[in-house]
């Protein structure tokens, strides 16, 4: 009998070439076509096995070699999420790795149903530019447009590993950023730092714009290394970077935001009745212990650290005349409330709310494009038309409190209510993998996964979230199941 085999690969070992060597076998004058060999002179050294033109190519030489090309662009994806102004060809550079990573996830099935629901929320607030008569930067909808898309991308296409691999791309900068800051508070020459009436040793900024955009991602940084990593001293050193990376930049909307992200994380693990373990307990204290004892010695070097981050913090509760910024933002709170109630119910336009400057007083002739508190700035931008995509970055960042993606979009959304990052890929980046997370079928999800949901857990994760590549201890009795009752393992 003639005819053609065509399968996907072959291999020169594993237990599905035994059922395609009898195809062979059974159908000798068939012709076998595989998209790539690996193995074929040594499963059928008799026949001549076709290949596809892609093997010529140096996307696809094996599968092996496809798999760690995915992960690279899966964590490139959250790496170039923590880059600020970062463009390739005026396309920040988020977006271009994210269509590559997105070209290798093709064959991966897809949720596009998220895909409906984040477009619903943002195309209105995008059209705004064709509608508002304050418009300020009309691009700026091509740009939410774009940033929305890398949501969706990553919601329908991403996998458990995906979401792992760019969580780590994203510490991987914050990291890196923390070694730079602390560099540049060493004293290098020929690096300015900022504010020295705030701090004594100066504000550092690291890789980023503006010292506010480096506590953001220290604090970031430090919610994903402490969720993430195994306890090893590797992680405590990552630890410590984010975290004097969150001190010395003085940030407090970062502060406010993972306090926030903090408290969320305890109290829904509180409704859920969810106590932690003796065991986890053991690994945190050390880790905390270390922690304290660190800020301890850091603090005793520095009397004069120690007393700026004092009034620093102060100023988040009580009123300081000298607290320029702090009054700032309370103006710039007050005019754009006021600009709002001007609006129609589709709002001014987007990049309106940019119009209100950094002094807080509305400037028409303004280049600004963004509001200082999103949640304003998109209610000035395009008032009732922005409430679906205010009410689904809050529920999101609330609904998944309890998960690694979720609590770092706490601390994005709270941060962003005094310093808006809203248009900035971080943001998008956790919202499309919180929306991933929350669309993947629980029946398909392991138990213990704190990348996906803190309920579930796989070998690789223990039941507190933190990561480990021990193997968790297999069940020594599996009790049987019938079709009316679902499988059970009782440990012993």
């Amino acid at each position: 009998m003639s005819g053609v085999i065509a399968l996907d690969w072959i291999s020169s070992m594993g237990g599905s070439e035994k059922v395609r060597d009898v195809m062979v076998e059974t159908f000798p004058d068939a012709e076998v076509r595989r998209v790539w060999n690996d193995g074929a002179s040594l499963r059928h050294p008799t026949r001549v096995v076709r290949e596809s033109r892609i093997t010529k190519t140096p996307l696809m030489r094996s599968k092996a070699t496809y798999k760690r090309r995915s992960n690279a662009l899966a964590w490139g994806v959250g790496a170039t999420a923590a880059l600020i102004g970062v463009q390739f060809a005026h396309v920040h550079v988020f977006t271009v790795v994210t269509v590559f990573w997105l070209l290798s996830a093709k064959a991966k099935p897809g949720r596009w149903g998220v895909a409906i629901g984040l477009g619903l929320a943002v195309i209105p607030v995008a059209i705004t530019a064709l509608t508002g008569d304050l418009v300020n930067n009309a691009t700026l909808g091509l740009q939410l447009l774009a940033l929305a898309g890398n949501a969706i991308m990553i919601a329908a296409k991403s996998d458990r590993d995906d979401r792992r691999l760019m969580l780590y791309g994203v510490l991987s900068t914050s990291t890196l950023a923390s070694v730079v800051a602390l560099i540049q508070v060493s004293g290098v020459p020929g690096v300015e730092l900022w504010h020295h009436n705030i701090s004594s040793l100066g504000r550092p900024q690291g890789i980023y714009p503006e010292p506010d955009w480096l506590g953001l991602f220290g604090a970031i940084g430090l919610v994903l290394a402490w969720r993430m990593l195994p306890r090893s001293t590797l992680r405590n050193l990552v630890l410590a970077l984010n975290a004097a990376t969150l001190a010395l930049a003085f940030a407090r909307a970062a502060w406010v935001g993972l306090a926030a992200a903090v408290v969320l994380h305890v109290a829904f693990s509180l409704v859920g009745r969810r106590r932690e373990s003796r065991q986890a307990k053991s690994r945190t204290v050390p880790t905390l212990l270390f922690l304290v004892a660190f800020a301890g010695v850091g603090l005793a070097a520095s009397p004069g650290l120690r007393t700026d981050l004092t009034a620093r913090a102060q100023s988040i509760f009580f009123s300081n005349a000298s607290d320029v910024s702090g009054r700032a933002r309370v103006q710039q709170a007050e005019t754009l409330i006021q600009l709002a109630e001007t609006a129609p119910w589709f709002g001014h336009g987007i990049s309106a709310s940019g119009r209100v400057g950094v002094s807080g007083i509305y400037d028409p002739r303004s280049e600004n494009s963004v509001g200082s508190n999103w949640v304003l700035s998109l209610w000035v931008d395009a008032k009732y038309l922005a409430a679906p995509l205010i009410l689904l970055l809050i529920g999101a960042a609330a609904a998944s409190a309890r998960t690694v993606a979720g609590q770092g979009l706490a601390v994005v959304v709270v941060n962003n209510l005094f310093s808006n990052a809203s248009f900035s890929p971080i943001t998008w980046l956790l919202l499309g993998l919180v929306l991933a997370a929350r669309s993947v079928p629980v029946s398909d999800q392991p138990e213990h996964d704190a990348v996906d949901g803190e309920q579930y857990h796989t070998s690789h994760e223990r039941p507190d979230g933190v990561s480990t590549t021990e193997s968790p201890r297999p069940p020594r009795r599996m009790v049987a199941h019938t079709p009316r009752h679902r499988p059970t393992e009782e440990w012993t």
